[in-house]
């Protein structure tokens, strides 16, 4: 029987397929394994251990069943390599889209897929990497089942993988969109189908989203009815809504965005930087790579031809961006931005396709440049998440130390002041020495040694032993965040004795405390009365 199987898979498969599938898994396997081989925890990480991923209220109602392919558990590992087999599959099927044959083409393809950033930031948030990268695959083979003259049956299918795969992340939504658009472009300017026939193709789209979008809604609806949740209110989950306020908005959100995905870092301030250099250099060859492409295909002769491939690239940002219109509260991170990556893979189609061989390796040159950089990128960001990881655990196991030793049995409570991030609102998005590298800036050497994560770590990682703890493990924390002002929210517990704001203030007012330092000093986890308190920092 294997023998079997493998002559079918030597027969059946073809060459194009397997390169791009192998490339992938090298590629991807020689990038992120440092993330699949160690425990880099972050803020997230923390309350997602064990978890079942039933984020019906946020909409992604088919998450759970998607992450259930690894366990519930976060096993960095087994989600690593699930998750590259699927941005593998995802290759193969980007591949036979655009149908490519050369297999330097093929590996660069499979190489800007495989190191993105929304790739990298996915592995960030681990514990559900392999479901949003299942999520991506639905995504190209929605397109693949769509492609033009597919039969009713592919249409079909179309519409209900992009509704599953709404349905575990939005995101890819425009992933789809994107990979469709720039199918369309190639298709266009190879000038293989009449007009009648890229009209038809349109329709089906317009049908094939239109409809999985209205069975995503329907079915989350009932999930949320059948489960009792309500919508979230993650993003405006919950007040989606339409106006002329918004859409102009959205269109000025969506611009930015893609402005600022090319320049994240401030250059003009700054200076230069590798991945500003390198995206700057790419926008150039792009357009020339265009501009090649007209000439050489003589789009400009078909006036029809050519104002459908304009329309496709105006809309391209907001194809990108295209939740902005669902919501203003829509948020852009990085995660959400793999669509962009199909412009750097349109680019290495039509160079292949319109440039002479020369000119052609050129281009593959710089798209190998910025594989590298996101190679490099990204380890430098695993690394940055390793030391966070250090600097936490050694905080919790020290304060966790000096806890246990003024503890004898009869403390009931503890309380934690204050919190040790040393960074503002406006360094971490603006001013960041990671935002040099890119758009990736999670990360933050200190971003887990705040006042909730210092004690998700106490709770999940050190587990303190206190009578009160182990008599009350179902007591709720009051406040979280790095400001300990934001209320908890999903019904989150952290299990750990805190007092009540009400006892807290009235601590906070005792000579005892007054008389404390801030951590590390060695007054500043002291015992008063019944709790432990400890001062991380003066209360904001």
């Amino acid at each position: 029987m294997g023998t079997g199987l493998l002559m079918i898979y030597k027969e059946k498969t073809k060459k194009e397929w397997k390169i791009a599938f192998l490339a992938t898994v090298i590629i991807g396997f020689l990038v992120h394994t440092y993330m699949f081989t160690n425990s880099l925890l972050n803020h997230d990480a923390l309350y997602n251990l064990y978890s079942d991923q039933n984020m019906v209220g946020s909409g992604r109602w088919f998450l759970s069943i998607a992450c259930g392919l690894s366990s519930y558990f976060s096993l960095p590992w087994v989600i690593g390599v699930i998750s590259i087999l699927f941005i593998s599959l995802t290759s193969v099927v980007v591949v036979d889209i655009f149908n490519v044959k050369n297999p330097i083409v093929i590996t660069i393809i499979s190489g800007l897929l495989v190191t993105f950033p929304a790739i990298t930031e996915t592995f960030f948030f681990e514990f559900t990497a392999d479901g949003y990268m299942v999520a991506m695959f639905l995504a190209a083979l929605s397109v693949r089942f769509s492609i033009i003259n597919s039969k009713k049956k592919g249409v079909c299918f179309s519409i209900i993988f992009i509704c599953l795969s709404c349905a575990i992340y939005q995101a890819y939504v425009s992933f789809a969109l994107m990979l469709a658009i720039s199918y369309f472009i190639v298709e266009v300017l190879e000038n293989r189908h009449s007009l009648k026939t890229y009209l038809c193709w349109i329709r089906n789209q317009c049908i094939i989203y239109i409809a999985g979008m209205i069975i995503y809604y329907i079915i989350w609806k009932i999930c949320l009815s059948v489960q009792s949740y309500e919508a979230a209110s993650y993003m405006g989950m919950d007040s989606l809504g339409i106006s002329i306020h918004s859409i102009l908005l959205a269109v000025y959100q969506s611009i930015r965005t893609i402005i600022f995905f090319f320049i994240e870092y401030n250059f003009i301030e700054h200076g230069l930087t590798v991945y500003t250099t390198l995206n700057l250099i790419f926008l150039i060859t792009l357009a020339l790579i265009a501009i090649f492409a007209i000439m050489k295909s003589k789009l400009y002769q078909r006036k029809m031809d050519l104002l459908l491939c304009a329309l496709a690239t105006i809309i391209t940002p907001f194809v990108i961006c295209i939740w902005y219109f669902a919501s203003s509260d829509v948020t852009y991170s990085a995660r959400e931005e793999q669509s962009i990556c199909l412009i750097f893979i349109l680019a290495a189609v039509l160079a292949e396709r319109w440039l002479t061989p020369k000119w052609s390796s050129a281009v593959g040159i710089i798209l190998a440049a910025i594989i590298i950089n996101n190679s490099v990128t990204a380890n430098v960001f695993y690394y940055y998440m390793n030391r966070c990881n250090q600097k936490t655990y050694a905080t919790a196991i020290e304060i966790s130390t000096r806890v246990h030793e003024l503890d004898d049995g009869t403390i009931t409570s503890i309380v934690i002041i204050g919190g040790l991030d040393t960074w503002s609102d406006e360094d971490y998005l603006d001013s960041s020495v990671l935002g040099s590298l890119g758009v990736l800036k999670s990360v933050d050497e200190n971003l887990l040694t705040s006042q909730n994560y210092v004690a998700l770590y106490l709770k999940n990682i050190i587990d303190f032993e206190l009578a009160y703890y182990v008599e009350n493990s179902d007591v709720e924390m009051p406040t979280r965040g790095k400001k300990g002002t934001e209320p908890v929210s999903n019904g989150w517990t952290l299990d750990f004795p805190l007092l009540s704001d009400e006892e807290k203030i009235a601590l906070l007012e005792t000579e005892e405390y007054q008389s404390m330092s801030c951590y590390p000093s060695s007054n500043s986890i002291v015992r008063i009365g019944d709790s432990i308190i400890i001062k991380l920092s003066e209360p904001l």
